[in-house]
């Protein structure tokens, strides 16, 4: 008989560090010269998917050691009604992330960074993130409370799997998303060529 793989349950804090992003005081305004690349809450779309081509840069003038991001890092939007996770998925060279994000950076070899990602963005740890957040306007998330989370870990090869099933859901939408676009336009298109018609 095969057994159930055994699934584990780890507070975030014991399973990876956490890092406050870098406040810049001040409007930011993009800047050729600057000497790092700044992620915004704006530069991060539905899917939790970061362009890093088109993000602004910034020039500062104190020391960035530590701040910046670094492949498999997972971005968490921690001032926003929306507590979503992102991961880079690349290196870049300095590359810092605005203090409305905390950077979360696994330090276990029982979980992938992926699969972490996924966990935060599902409904049930979604619902935790809101109950146990602070702010009447914006729901706000203390280090201390993300450290709190309790991750569900199932098996690497199962995390994996999660993984290519969610990767598939992304690409569905993303293909469902470009058909109705493309019936909009016909749509259109036909509703133009009707107009004209009544025209001649």
């Amino acid at each position: 008989m095969k057994l159930r793989s055994e699934i584990l349950n780890k507070r975030l804090k014991n399973i990876a560090e956490i890092y406050s992003g870098h406040l810049i005081p001040r409007k930011v305004n993009d800047d050729p010269n600057g000497n790092v690349r700044y992620i915004q809450m704006k530069d991060i779309d539905v899917e939790c998917n970061v362009d890093v081509s088109k993000l602004s840069r910034v020039f500062i003038k104190k020391s960035i050691d530590g701040k910046c991001l670094l492949k498999n890092d997972i971005l968490f939007k921690a001032k926003s009604n929306s507590n979503f996770a992102c991961v880079i998925k690349k290196n870049f060279d300095n590359l810092i992330a605005s203090a409305h994000f905390f950077t979360i950076r696994i330090k276990s070899n029982i979980i992938v960074p992926e699969y972490l990602a996924w966990f935060i963005n599902q409904k049930n740890t979604q619902r935790f993130l809101k109950i146990n957040s602070s702010g009447s306007t914006i729901s706000v998330v203390t280090k201390k409370q993300l450290g709190e989370l309790k991750v569900s870990i199932p098996s690497i090869n199962n995390q994996e799997k999660i993984i290519k099933l969610d990767n598939l859901r992304k690409k569905e939408k993303e293909l469902e998303t470009k058909i109705s676009e493309l019936r909009r336009k016909i749509y259109n298109q036909k509703i133009s060529n009707i107009l004209r018609d009544i025209d001649k």
